[in-house]
Formats: C-alpha cells, sequence, structure tokens
C-alpha cells in the first residue's frame, strides 16, 4: 500500500479516483491457472491494491504503467498473440512472457509484458519490434511518466490553433475502448464511463489554473 500510497502522491491526489480497485486473490489465482504461469509474489501484492487506472494513452508516454496495466483478468500469454509474438523459436523465458497491458490509443500496438521468472517488466512496441526492460514490476510502476502539467499547457498553448483539447482527449479514448474485443471492453468501458466526467473536470481545472 505504501508504494501505490507513493504513485498516487507523485501524480497528484486529485487524480485518486481514477485507480482501479485491486484483484482479488480469487482473480489472481483464476489468472495463474488459465496462464499456466505463477505471479510473483510481489506483483500479486501490488495487484491486490489497485488494478491500474486507465489513464488515456494520448495524454502520457507510450508505456506509462498508469496508462497501460489491465487487471489481471485481461492479461494473456504474448506467445499466444499474433502481434507480441517473438520471431523465431522463443526462449523459455519468452515462452511466459505475459501481456499485462496496452496503451490502446494507438494504431500498433505498444504492449507492457511481464516476465514472470525475472518479475520484470517489458515495453514492447510492435511497429518497430523493439521490447525495452523496465526494471522490476516495482520500479515501472514507480517511474510515473505522465507529465500533466506538460499536458495542460499543451493544451492552453493549442487554444484557437486546432491543438489538442480535453474533450477531444476525452473522446478519442472513449472510441478507442469501443474497438477493442468484447473481453477487453467490457472490463475497460464502464470504469472509463465511471470517471471520463470528472476526468474532465480535474484536467480542464489544471488548464484554467494560470501559468
Amino acid at each position: 500500500k505504501d508504494v501505490w500510497e507513493m504513485i498516487k502522491g507523485q501524480m497528484g491526489n486529485e487524480w485518486d479516483f481514477m485507480w482501479r480497485a485491486g484483484n482479488s486473490a480469487t482473480e489472481l489465482d483464476a489468472a495463474e491457472a488459465r496462464l499456466g504461469v505463477k505471479i510473483p509474489p510481489r506483483v500479486r501484492e501490488l495487484m491486490a491494491v489497485h488494478a491500474g487506472a486507465g489513464f488515456p494513452g494520448k495524454s502520457a508516454p507510450d508505456f506509462a504503467a498508469e496508462v497501460t496495466l489491465w487487471p489481471v483478468t485481461l492479461w494473456r500469454l504474448a506467445r499466444d498473440d499474433q502481434q507480441a509474438r517473438a520471431e523465431g523459436e522463443p526462449t523459455q523465458e519468452e515462452r511466459d512472457d505475459i501481456i499485462i497491458g496496452q496503451n490502446i490509443d494507438h494504431e500498433d500496438a505498444r504492449y507492457s509484458l511481464l516476465r514472470p521468472a525475472a518479475g520484470t517488466v517489458l515495453s514492447l512496441n510492435t511497429d518497430s519490434g523493439d521490447a525495452e526492460p523496465e526494471g522490476s514490476f516495482e520500479e515501472w510502476l514507480t517511474s510515473v511518466r505522465q507529465d500533466v502539467e506538460a499536458l495542460s499547457k499543451q493544451i492552453r498553448d493549442g487554444r484557437g490553433k486546432g491543438g489538442i483539447t480535453v474533450d477531444a482527449i476525452v473522446k478519442a479514448h472513449r472510441e478507442s475502448l469501443e474497438k477493442l474485443p468484447e473481453a477487453q471492453k467490457s472490463v475497460l468501458l464502464p470504469h472509463w464511463k465511471r470517471v471520463d466526467g470528472e476526468y474532465t473536470e480535474v484536467l480542464t481545472l489544471l488548464v484554467e489554473e494560470p501559468a
């Protein structure tokens, strides 16, 4: 819990409403059984507190944990995904790689992968094929990369110039969610519908603050 409090403190307490409830022990056990892979104990502990946040992917770097992380009910093996599958014969480590999240606001997949044996996270850009190490699961979570201040400035500077707007961010993210396969959409879209009004309100207030 201390880790999550630190993460939420780094982002600003005004965003506390975004974080999803954690996964239950039953859900974590079921995910392990479905995947055939043991989830590292520290990952289980952290996922039991919060199961991601679902911030729009256009408002943060491609692989930010607060954007990509999914509840464990949506985790799946990378080797079963056409875009995420490694070329050639995978190593044993690669065979166990789990897709734990995705930035859905990109046409090309931006996947976050968990390598269970090492307890580490990789960021996979399927457009380039690059898989970059992000450190341990905890290190990845605490490397908060969403710069709301910079986003607010970008919105302010773009006014009257055809730049990005708060409403456009919210609308585009909803459209991305609506295009997902039903299994993902049924989990992620209801969460966004619950928080999109407050997200709009908080971000608009930040934009209106004096520079």
